[in-house]
């Protein structure tokens, strides 16, 4: 597999200074066991021929949008997309869009500008989950804008299908497999076909 990556990397782990992984896997944890975290940025970079470099770098050639900030972990949660945008809305006082890392921290983030009275706040998120398709079609949280969509079924479906084939004997034809991925918006939200949506057919 073919791979080039630029960025940083930083972990932590329950062993005694440094990691024995770093060193050898012969060494084994300090304590028989290993609770680790594990965090990459990734500035730039391809594999197999898939850009991998994030919207970072797509914001970063367009010199008409200015990041404010993206050093903020709002959890992946409604109460921590609260928290996070509550701190934005204080410290900036003009805020054009804000780009959740998932639909719950979107909604949190809505939550927050109607609490502050913030308008005219472009919010969008990831995952096109039941909430999300519930906000796009609430007149009452007109901010929240869009949701790049995956599909937990096709997900499964198609890990299924390459597991089978893998046992089969079937090398997969890639090691990386883009999926297609629906933008849902406020203006299709009601053709968007979900997560729960009935998949028997």
């Amino acid at each position: 597999m073919s791979w080039t990556l630029k960025g940083s990397y930083a972990e932590t782990c329950s062993c005694e200074l440094m990691c024995p992984c770093n060193l050898s896997f012969h060494h084994g944890a300090t304590y028989d066991y290993c609770r680790a975290t594990l965090a990459f940025q990734i500035r730039e970079g391809e594999i197999e021929g898939t850009d991998v470099s994030g919207c970072k770098a797509v914001l970063g050639k367009n010199p008409g949008i200015k990041v404010l900030s993206d050093d903020q972990d709002g959890k992946g949660s409604r109460e921590g997309g609260l928290t996070v945008a509550q701190g934005y809305l204080t410290r900036f006082p003009k805020i054009d869009a804000i780009f959740a890392i998932n639909d719950p921290q979107a909604i949190g983030t809505d939550l927050a500008a109607r609490q502050q009275n913030r308008t005219g706040i472009v919010i969008t998120a990831v995952d096109g989950a039941p909430d999300i398709e519930a906000a796009l079609k609430d007149p009452g949280s007109p901010q929240i804008q869009a949701s790049a969509s995956q599909d937990p079924f096709f997900m499964a479906r198609r890990a299924v299908q390459v597991g089978v084939g893998i046992l089969s004997g079937q090398k997969p034809a890639s090691t990386v497999e883009l999926l297609p991925s629906k933008l849902v918006t406020r203006d299709n939200v009601a053709d968007y076909k979900g997560w729960t949506s009935d998949r028997s057919q």
